[in-house]
């Protein structure tokens, strides 16, 4: 039982120990002290061009403020040219240099139309500088009174991901140890922590090749190796590899191994022996490296960065709550040492992910690789214990555990199947549900009004036929609406044309279809597909009884958040005589009902329908 005082001591380095990295990785790593002689360019001219030399000062450019950041704004181009404009009464009497403490992904720097320096090779692949500060000396002369320039031009990442940070000039006694300090931060300290997880590796790893049965010192090795590589991505510059496959593997390979290879570490360390979980992580890391390897372009990042990233920082929750309830229960040192860890790893990890997400700015750079030291404390400590323990009592109480997680995943397993049973008998009957609502919506209120029509004995047999046949289009339209699209319109549109088209093939109406591919509408389930479909049959049925067009168009797109899909004709107004029928109605509340409106507009020209559905990010 710990006393008041070493409670607050656990939970002083519990917590504290991730604070105090945080706010040295914050502080130290990406904030610069920067003496008060520094001339920061805040304001310059972009020019999107991919040309490699500087150009003209009165090339037309855009005005921005630094940092810049790409994503901010549409790109054209991989590469581009930053124009900073520095005026001098007299030019400086000893050495200047320029400073960059943040770009992606390299940068050539001139001065005045002369060549300063850039951080490597401008082909693919690409020198990788995105982690990494720059400093150019200025040579004494090259600044002249008046009107001086600073070209950079810039190269960005495969996904045109580019941006420059803050651009300091300053002299060069003075900028040079800022810049130096910086560098050990972002770079040297970093070199550092990966050579002690190479050593580690090489040491532990021997240990378990020595004694197999020291499993936890096998995972130990394979972690320190797995992080150690990815460290590679933030120190090696010109990569030996294309650009992709050196991001597959270093970047999200890696990373995603070691967050399962801890899994498995605090599985041994805690005697848990979940072979079922661990072979799934392994299946998981397996299936998600290899085909991965296989996707081309920005789809490729696009899922590493929001699928594979995502999960395995999902995944990391899981081991972060196995040791800190751990910790709850036995009050001891390596479980708060490791627990104080896995808070490092999820903050740093939360916070690299909400930058590679572009949620946040990315001047400050990457953390995850200063939470190794702590990390490194709480994997080593574990060994250091499991070697002082007793191997008959580690024994034993592995046992105890196995036994003790068998019978707790055989009751989970049965909870899951009964929570499966029940899950599929709701999902049944909801169904079931929405179809009976749909069909009485729909058909069933045709069938109804066909039947008043016979049993009054008023109609004749052109109107009966009209109206079976509405009822059977409005049967057909639900059988589409069951389809499986995956939430793509332009799918629905697809089978929709093709009861459209037999219906008008020979008659006076000629259909033009301009639909393109629009956004995916997540969660756009079979009741929504119906509603949009019911709109469009109703807005073309309005266009053949009364708009007397010789042409009918149906068409998409997407502006300001939005889905739009027109029905348009060249006739005269193809609204019904009331202005405001019931059709119009149903037309209105189909549209609310899906959480989208409906426009008509109607002139000289013609009629046009237009529906308009919001994206779930607007």
């Amino acid at each position: 039982m710990l006393t008041p005082a070493q409670r607050w001591l656990h939970g002083l380095i519990l917590f504290g120990v991730p604070f105090l990295l945080s706010w040295y990785a914050f502080t130290f790593s990406h904030t610069q002290l920067l003496p008060e002689a520094v001339l920061p360019l805040q304001q310059v001219l972009l020019l999107e061009t991919a040309q490699d030399t500087p150009p003209p000062l009165e090339a037309p450019s855009t005005l921005i403020s630094l940092p810049d950041h790409w994503n901010d704004r549409p790109v054209n181009s991989a590469t581009a040219w930053y124009l900073g404009i520095i005026n001098l009464n007299v030019p400086p009497n000893r050495l200047w240099g320029i400073y960059l403490p943040s770009v992606n992904m390299n940068v050539e720097v001139h001065l005045n139309d002369q060549v300063l320096g850039s951080g490597g090779t401008f082909d693919d692949p690409v020198a990788r500088l995105w982690s990494r500060p720059l400093y150019f000396a200025i040579p004494n002369g090259m600044l002249h009174p008046g009107v001086n320039v600073v070209q950079i031009r810039l190269k960005a990442d495969p996904l045109a991901n580019g941006l420059l940070g803050p651009v300091y000039l300053g002299p060069h006694s003075e900028l040079r140890p800022a810049y130096e300090q910086h560098y050990f931060l972002r770079i040297g300290l970093v070199a550092l922590i990966t050579g002690v997880l190479f050593i580690l590796t090489v040491v532990i790893g021997l240990l378990w090749l020595f004694r197999p049965q020291e499993t936890l010192c096998g995972w130990f090795a394979l972690a320190s190796l797995t992080w150690g590589l990815h460290n590679l991505n933030i120190l090696v510059i010109n990569s030996p590899l294309p650009t992709r496959i050196w991001d597959w593997f270093f970047n999200y390979m890696m990373l995603g191994w070691f967050s399962i290879i801890s899994t498995i570490f605090i599985h041994r360390f805690l005697g848990l022996h979940r072979r079922w979980l661990e072979r799934s992580l392994l299946l998981l890391g397996a299936f998600g490296s290899v085909p991965l390897f296989f996707v081309e372009g920005p789809l490729f990042y696009w899922l590493a960065i929001r699928v594979w990233d995502t999960v395995l920082l999902s995944i990391g929750l899981y081991p972060l709550g196995l040791v800190y309830l751990t910790y709850r229960q036995r009050r001891d040192t390596a479980s708060l040492l490791l627990a104080t860890a896995g808070f490092s790893i999820i903050a740093f990890a939360l916070h690299d992910w909400l930058l590679m997400n572009n949620l946040i700015s990315r001047v400050e750079g990457l953390y995850i690789q200063y939470a190794a030291p702590a990390v490194i404390i709480g994997f080593g400590w574990v060994l250091i214990r499991d070697f002082v323990r007793a191997r008959d009592e580690a024994e034993q109480l592995n046992q105890e555990l196995e036994q003790r997680v068998a019978e707790k995943s055989s009751e989970l397993e049965r909870n899951y199947q009964r929570l499966r049973v029940l899950e599929n008998q709701q999902l049944l009957a909801a169904e079931r549900d929405r179809i009976m609502r749909d069909m009485h919506d729909g058909i069933g209120g045709h069938l109804v009004a066909t039947l008043s029509m016979v049993e009054a004995g008023q109609a004749s047999r052109a109107q009966l036929a009209d109206a079976l046949r509405t009822a059977l289009d409005d049967l057909r339209l639900m059988i589409d609406s069951l389809d499986p699209v995956e939430d793509d319109l332009s799918l629905v549109l697809g089978m929709f044309r093709a009861r459209l088209e037999p219906r008008l093939q020979g008659g006076p109406v000629q259909l033009r279809w301009q639909v393109s591919d629009v956004p995916p509408l997540p969660g756009f389930g079979p009741h929504k597909v119906l509603q949009v479909l019911r709109i469009l049959q109703e807005a073309i049925t309005n266009v053949l009884k009364h708009a007397q067009a010789s042409t009918l168009t149906l068409r998409t797109g997407s502006s300001d958040g939005q889905i739009l899909i027109e029905v348009a004709d060249n006739g005269r107004n193809g609204l019904p005589q009331t202005g405001k029928g019931r059709g119009l109605d149903n037309m209105q509340q189909r549209a609310q009902a899906i959480g989208g409106t409906l426009e008509i507009i109607a002139d000289g020209s013609g009629t046009c329908v237009r529906l308009q559905l919001p994206l779930p990010h607007s």
